[in-house]
């Protein structure tokens, strides 16, 4: 090549850097390895099936005499290719593949040769042999010396040969077949000359390509990097959002739920104030969850929960929140009856909130007029809000949607506010792919013009947006009952701790904590059949509790159930996947947190109730078990007694029933073994440990030997890592499954079992793959059944094995799964948990 381009990122080509070069110089040699290894293969076929061919030739052409030297001749030919077949996967050939090939084909034209000498030197046409062998050279990747030396070597040998045994009368035969032989060498060493170099050079074009692909893919990964950052920096300001709301709305809890108490009060005006001390706390509410909103929809991670409803409805309980008593008609709304559409009715009603509030906001002096249009065109919902404000200069059109931008003004400064309103309300309306638009000038009052897709709506299935929220209800706490299931509050906020102590006493005997070590110390003493407990609490958070109580296997089914201010789903995902049995969102319905409870504790009583007719199930099925093996021993010893006694009189067909019975005792020996080990599986410590995968696999070869020898088996396997998990029974799932193997064997095959381990996404994988006979991808649903068995076969089992290793796989903390083709053989892979 006269040049090659410059790699990204640096001032020189790459292939005057040496560790470039090194690595062209590698490719190129492995290359040429593998293209003469491949090239071998062909020739061997060619041999196979050109020699047999040759030789019906011979039978015509050579005289009778020259038989049995051509056909010497041939066989020693096949000999030789026979000989390189054996080392054409060695290091040998990996070191002189170029030299090795070019033996080959010197070898096979030599054979040739001696053909031409047999037959008359060079008046004998089986020169074109010597030719074909030749050309079989461009089968092969060799240097220019490396061709003109084999061919050069060739036409030597033919022109030795003929001298041999020629006379002046055949001058003219030779010079025909020479110049024949050196034309062809001629064309050949050309040829491969230039496939030479060609094939190089693609080499080294897919080395360039690949430097271009690796450095393209580092600056991705650059790239990727510095997004990751700034969404780190987003996720800051978003948990930044979410902490502040978590004070806020634990104390708006204890709020609403007082007032909600207050509102089923029988004196009036105690009523009608907390009546509007709920809605004072309902609309902070909303303001707070704007802050939420604006947090997940600048990190992408707000999703829309579509609904029918009325949207009219919606505009006009949203005006209702800003109703002033000594201005009854501060909004004209000209709405219609009733507008259904499809859409995210919370963010719709944030979108509105904002609006109404940004326009009122911004008026002086003056009593604010607002009017609120909605009306349906075509597809699309039209919301106009107008007010009589300040309005906005044009200068600031552009930029009013953005992020924090504020206006201000030349004549009235900069207005109070958090700048967050207009750009919430963009991304909504964007969100549900409409569009947001603005009219204005100073002092001339502003339109906001949102435009909305109705949607396909059901008009059998609209949501009724208020009665579908409960009303709060205030129900007088009775005093705490002396029995009942118990249950922990762990809690930080007095007041709030008090809520729930006086919400759950109701029902059950009630007990609290005020942060999350003095209630994990509460739950170690009193064992509590559930526990409540906030998420974000000093020293310990509810998840880090959540952790330590699961830590205790008698706290394994205790429900735990976090009331958290954080209500975006990745905290819930979170939370419910540490193991957590329910989350509720402040502020919550506290008749729901009670029912919730009281469903959890129920539950977790019928599982302590299965739990105990399993354990009584296990425990009858081993004394069973136990009662079995006394009489099987007694059977198998009076037979080997019988046998050893009477056997000479007993004759064929005795000793015949005999050897049934004992087959018929080791069968149900085998199974009341099995049936012990699966009931005891649930029961048996778990003793974790370093374990070598290869010794477990040579402990399975020497617990195996006598089924190894009777089949005629083997067990394969390599190299394996390290894990952490109990011996004992790794090595029972193991045992199982390779025994299966060599069971389960084709007649005709010998079993052949191979054990392999790595490290997967999922975890540690261990492979045990067989070449048995198999089973159908349907059968691999139904396999790990107990008692199942697929098909008829001379190895007979108990229908246990594999259903033990799933309960196996199972109790270490993974999975398994098989896979087969009939006939081919199996597979089974066990997951673990990487340790």
């Amino acid at each position: 090549m006269d040049s090659a381009p410059s790699a990204p990122g640096q001032g020189s080509a790459p292939l005057s850097d040496p560790a470039f070069v090194a690595s062209v110089n590698a490719r190129w040699e492995s290359f040429v390895v593998e293209h003469n290894r491949r090239g071998f293969r062909v020739c061997v076929v060619l041999a196979l099936v050109l020699y047999p061919a040759f030789h019906a030739l011979d039978r015509v052409v050579v005289p009778e005499s020259w038989m049995g030297t051509m056909l010497a001749i041939r066989v020693a030919g096949m000999l030789i290719v026979l000989a390189l077949l054996a080392v054409h996967k060695t290091h040998w050939w990996e070191r002189h593949s170029v030299l090795t090939t070019s033996i080959f084909i010197t070898a096979l034209a030599a054979s040739a040769c001696l053909m031409c000498v047999a037959l008359g030197g060079f008046s004998s046409y089986y020169y074109v042999g010597v030719i074909l062998c030749m050309v079989v050279g461009v089968l092969f990747l060799w240097p220019l010396h490396a061709h003109a030396i084999t061919y050069g070597v060739i036409i030597t040998l033919y022109i030795a040969g003929g001298i041999s045994v020629g006379t002046n009368e055949q001058t003219p035969d030779a010079i025909v077949a020479l110049s024949f032989l050196v034309t062809a060498a001629l064309i050949l060493t050309t040829g491969g000359r230039i496939a030479w170099r060609n094939r190089r050079e693609q080499v080294e074009a897919q080395l360039l390509i690949e430097d271009l692909e690796r450095r393209s893919r580092a600056q991705r990964n650059a790239l990727a990097r510095a997004v990751a950052q700034l969404e780190q920096l987003d996720r800051k300001k978003s948990e930044l959002f979410t902490d502040i709301s978590h004070e806020l709305r634990t104390s708006l809890t204890i709020m609403l739920g007082v007032f909600s108490r207050m509102m089923d009060h029988p004196e009036t005006e105690l009523q009608r104030a907390a009546t509007v001390g709920h809605r004072s706390g309902a609309r902070l509410l909303t303001l707070i969850g704007d802050l939420l909103d604006l947090a997940r929809l600048e990190a992408g991670g707000s999703s829309l929960r579509p609904q029918t409803f009325d949207l009219a409805a919606l505009v006009r309980h949203t005006a209702a929140a800003f109703e002033d008593a000594s201005d009854p008609e501060r909004f004209d709304l000209r709405l219609p009856e009733r507008l259904l559409v499809r859409a995210d009715a919370r963010l719709l009603r944030t979108l509105l909130t904002n609006l109404l509030s940004n326009a009122v906001k911004f008026v002086l002096g003056q009593t604010p007029r607002v009017q609120v249009v909605l009306r349906a065109s075509g597809a699309d919902a039209h919301l106009e809000v107008t007010d009589n404000g300040i309005g906005i200069p044009a200068s600031a059109h552009a930029r009013l949607f953005e992020r924090f931008f504020q206006v201000e003004s030349s004549e009235h400064g900069r207005f109070e506010g958090s700048g967050i309103g207009l750009a919430l309300v963009r991304e909504i309306v964007e969100t549900h792919g409409g569009d947001v638009s603005v009219r204005s000038a100073e002092m001339e009052g502003a339109t906001f013009t949102v435009t909305l897709p109705i949607g396909a709506v059901d008009p059998e299935a609209v949501t009724d947006l208020w009665s579908a929220t409960p009303a709060l209800s205030a129900a007088a706490p009775t005093a705490a009952a002396g029995s009942g299931p118990l249950v922990l509050i762990v809690e930080d906020d007095a007041d709030l701790r008090g809520y729930l102590r006086a919400v759950l006493e109701e029902e059950n005997r009630v007990v609290s904590a005020e942060d999350g070590l003095s209630g994990l110390a509460a739950a170690r003493r009193l064992r509590p059949d559930a526990v409540i407990t906030d998420e974000m609490m000093p020293g310990m958070t509810g998840s880090e509790l959540l952790d330590a109580l699961r830590a205790d296997p008698e706290f394994a089914r205790v429900p735990v159930v976090f009331v958290t201010a954080h209500g975006d789903a990745a905290t819930r995902l979170r939370i419910l996947s540490a193991g957590a049995a329910d989350l509720l969102v402040k502020p919550f319905h506290h008749d729901e947190l009670r029912v919730r409870v009281r469903n959890l504790i129920a539950n977790r009583r019928v599982e302590q109730e299965l739990a105990t007719a399993v354990a009584e199930l296990e425990l009858f099925t081993s004394a069973t078990a136990h009662d079995i093996r006394s009489p099987l021993s007694a059977i198998s010893l009076s037979a080997t007694l019988i046998e050893m006694t009477y056997g000479a009189k007993l004759g064929e067909e005795g000793l015949s029933l005999l050897s049934h019975i004992q087959e018929g005792v080791e069968w149900l020996s085998s199974l009341v073994g099995d049936m012990l080990a699966l009931t005891g599986l649930s029961r048996a410590p778990m003793s974790l440990a370093p374990v070598e995968l290869s010794e477990l696999v040579e402990e399975t070869r020497s617990g195996l030997l006598e089924l190894l020898e009777r089949t005629g088996g083997r067990l394969v396997a390599g190299e394996m890592p390290a894990v952490m998990t109990d011996r004992v029974k790794l090595r029972r799932l193991l045992q199982n499954l390779v025994a299966n193997g060599l069971k389960y064997h084709r007649p005709d095959t010998p079993p052949v079992v191979e054990v392999t381990a790595a490290l997967a996404p999922r975890g540690l994988e261990i492979s045990v793959r067989d070449n048995g006979v198999g089973f159908s991808a349907s059968q691999a649903e139904e396999i790990f059944q107990p008692f199942l068995r697929l098909g008829s076969h001379t190895e007979q089992g108990t229908g246990l094995g594999l259903t033990i290793c799933q309960r196996i796989a199972e109790r270490l903390g993974g999975s398994i799964r098989a896979t087969g083709t009939p006939g081919v053989g199996a597979t089974f892979t066990v997951t673990l948990p990487s340790r």
